[in-house]
Parts: C-alpha cells; sequence; structure tokens
C-alpha cells in the first residue's frame, strides 16, 4: 500500500484498536521471571541530573562513546555515562522524540523516530549538535494520532547497499514496518524507501520501544501495558517472554558486560544487570603461516571452552565472520583481532578476544654445489626446516 491507502487502514485500525485496549490480552507465550537483578541502580530523573521537563521516551547504549543516549516526549536529547554523571542535553525543537538508534559506532550520528509534525526519523550529529537530515515517513505512517511511531531500532547487514534498514515499531497495532534509508550512499539524499511491515508472533499491542542486539541477533520489544520483555528473531517469530521491571517502559537497550538501559515514560532511567552471564572462551592466540603462498589462511576457531553457551557468534572489526563453535574463516596475510560472542538461555552475552597473526611465506633461491641451475627452496617466516 502506499500514501492514502495506507492512511485509511491506519485509521480503520484506530477504531479497532480503541476498542481493543480495555480488554485483557493473553501473550502467545509463558511469561518468565525478569532475567534482570532487581532491584536496579536508578542512573537518572527528572528535575535531577535531566531536564524538568524531560520525559524518557527512548534510550540507546553507544559502545564506542561508553554514553547512555536518551530521548523525550518534548524534544529534547541527553548524553551521559553509565553512573548518569557528564550529562549533556541537546534541544531537536519541539519534536515528539519517541525512539532513537544507531546505524554505525563510528558515525557522529544517531537516528530518532519522531512520532508527529511530521512523523519522521532525523539525523542528529552529535559533533555538530544539529539535525542533518530528517526522513518523511507520513505517507505510510499518519493515521494513528498518539498511538504511532513509537519505537526505533536499526538492523545491519553488510550485504545491503546502505548497511541495514531501520525497524519501526507503532504502539497502536505492535506492527513493525521496515524502512530503507541512504544514509551511505549520500550525506543530503532524504529519499525513503518502505521494505514491508509485519506484525510479530505475539500478537501484542501498545508496543512501546525496540532494540537490535547485534552480539547476539536478537530483537527485543517491549510493550508497557503489560510490563513485558519479548525477545524475538528479526522476523518477529518469538523466542521468549520475560516480566519487564517497573512501570511505563519505552526504552531498552543492552550495554557492556551484561548491562542493560531501561528508559520510563514516569520521568527515571534505570540501569540493570542480566542475573546470569555465560562465558566466552575464544581460545588462545595464534600466529599461523601462508604455507600455499596464496596470502589467505583459512582457520577454524574454537569456542568450545565457553560455559553456559547456546549460540556462539565471531566478529572481525564489527563484522560477523562466523557462527557456531567452531567455525572456518579465510584470514589474509596479517594480524586479525577476533571477537567471540556468546549467549546463554536468558539471551545475556559474554565475549572474549584473540589475536591470530598470519605470517606470509618466504621464497628462498639459492644454487646447486654441483653447479648447473639454480634450486628453488621453500620455507616459512618461522624458519623451519625447509626440503631442497
Amino acid at each position: 500500500m502506499e500514501g492514502s491507502a495506507f492512511a485509511l487502514h491506519r485509521v480503520l485500525m484506530g477504531v479497532v484498536i480503541s476498542i481493543m485496549l480495555p480488554l485483557t490480552f493473553t501473550p502467545g507465550h509463558a511469561i518468565e521471571p525478569s532475567p534482570f537483578n532487581d532491584p536496579g541502580t536508578l542512573i537518572a530523573v527528572r528535575g535531577g541530573n535531566l531536564p524538568s521537563l524531560f520525559e524518557p521516551s527512548g534510550i540507546l547504549w553507544h559502545s564506542r562513546l561508553q554514553r547512555v543516549l536518551i530521548v523525550d516526549d518534548g524534544g529534547q536529547l541527553a548524553m551521559m555515562d553509565s553512573e548518569g554523571e557528564n550529562v549533556v542535553t541537546w534541544q531537536l525543537g519541539n519534536a515528539d522524540l519517541e525512539g532513537i538508534s544507531l546505524a554505525d559506532t563510528e558515525s557522529d550520528c544517531v537516528y530518532v523516530g519522531v512520532e508527529q509534525n511530521p512523523i519522521s526519523i532525523q539525523e542528529f550529529n552529535l559533533t555538530k549538535g544539529q539535525v542533518t537530515r530528517m526522513f518523511d515517513l507520513e505517507p505510510w505512517l499518519s493515521g494513528y494520532g498518539n498511538e504511532g511511531l513509537e519505537a526505533l531500532t536499526f538492523i545491519p547487514d553488510t550485504k545491503d547497499a546502505e548497511g541495514g534498514r531501520f525497524y519501526v515499531g507503532i504502539q497502536a497495532t505492535g506492527e513493525i514496518f521496515i524502512f530503507s534509508l541512504p544514509i551511505l550512499s549520500s550525506f543530503t539524499d532524504n529519499t525513503v524507501t518502505f521494505v514491508e511491515n509485519f506484525t510479530p508472533e505475539n500478537q501484542m499491542w501498545d508496543l512501546s520501544g525496540l532494540y537490535y542486539c547485534l552480539r547476539n541477533d536478537i530483537l527485543y520489544g517491549i510493550y508497557d501495558s503489560f510490563n513485558v520483555l519479548v525477545a524475538m528473531n528479526t522476523d518477529g517469530t518469538s523466542l521468549t517472554e520475560w516480566q519487564l521491571p517497573g512501570n511505563d517502559q519505552e526504552g531498552f537497550a543492552i550495554g557492556d558486560n551484561g548491562l542493560v538501559y531501561v528508559a520510563e515514560d514516569v520521568d527515571e532511567v534505570w540501569r540493570y544487570q542480566f542475573a546470569h552471564l555465560p562465558e566466552a572462551n575464544a581460545g588462545a592466540d595464534r600466529v599461523v603461516t601462508d604455507s600455499d603462498g596464496d596470502g589467505i589462511y583459512s582457520y577454524t576457531f574454537d569456542g568450545s571452552g565457553s560455559t553456559d553457551a547456546l549460540k556462539y557468534r565471531w566478529f572481525e572489526n564489527g563484522v560477523l565472520i562466523g557462527t557456531g563453535v567452531s567455525p572456518v574463516a579465510d584470514l589474509t596475510v596479517g594480524t586479525h583481532t577476533i571477537s567471540l560472542f556468546v549467549m546463554n538461555e536468558d539471551t545475556a552475552t559474554a565475549e572474549d578476544n584473540i589475536t591470530v597473526t598470519v605470517e606470509a611465506a618466504t621464497m628462498v633461491y639459492s644454487s646447486s654445489s654441483g653447479g648447473g641451475g639454480g634450486c628453488f627452496i621453500y620455507t616459512t617466516a618461522y624458519g623451519l626446516p625447509r626440503a631442497k
């Protein structure tokens, strides 16, 4: 559907939702107890380290900056460390900001979801302190009023021309809309490409937050009317549903070392810790030799020393290069820093890093003592025994 057809669909859905909201809803899976240590730690509060009119509505952990970023309903963006200190704030007009996401940790830009006037994704440059682009979503998301765009996350894909796609959550229906934006191909283009929309398997409405975790390839959704956190695959199929601590939760993000952050629309931001963490073991650092001289070494990783691990994901420079306990990856000559992330049944992750150095083969020529033609000798950078 495009344009006016989408708008009419939204109006009709709004009528349905107004009837549904008073009804009791039973999620599709048994709701498990919270996987986090509770009580958590209050790290931010309106009128304390946040401005007096700040109502948290979306949250993000920025791993490179080691900072928490929070947006509010009145157009404000705050940044602080994990203890709630060193607070910086910006005013992004009077926009109703409902979500925030990061497409590239090396970029200066973050992306914020705006619920109305217009419904959009705004690109905000943290270094410049200003909005640099606005991507208009009105043709697809109009008609929901104050129960429209409520959640935003980015799912990276190295095969995608723009590095991945944005997932937008709708509060009224629980639908997720997927959009492609020209964030790599251009610095100025604001064309929006609608990809598809779907309703997650759990069939819950009042979707108030989305967060994608690259470490475990899990999409998380929060539903604040039910105080529920749902872990799902990126196609919306449910994995686990938990009770989520607090009330009026509108933002969820996973940080480092098993920490999670929850933004509550009742003026607070909380930090929790996964109660149970796996242990990652990527093996020992290795030095190997490209013995055939083609510049490539097929290296077999070994994560078998990890404990409480159900999923294994191997990365180099933030790019997934293998999955499973012992994947094989082609490494070029040089030094490689490899990160292993393992996940347990609570979807908590742990990390271990190793260095794999691939040394080039050395080609040596010498003359035979009996005269005649030269004799080719192959050796390695190790200086291992060689055959003539």
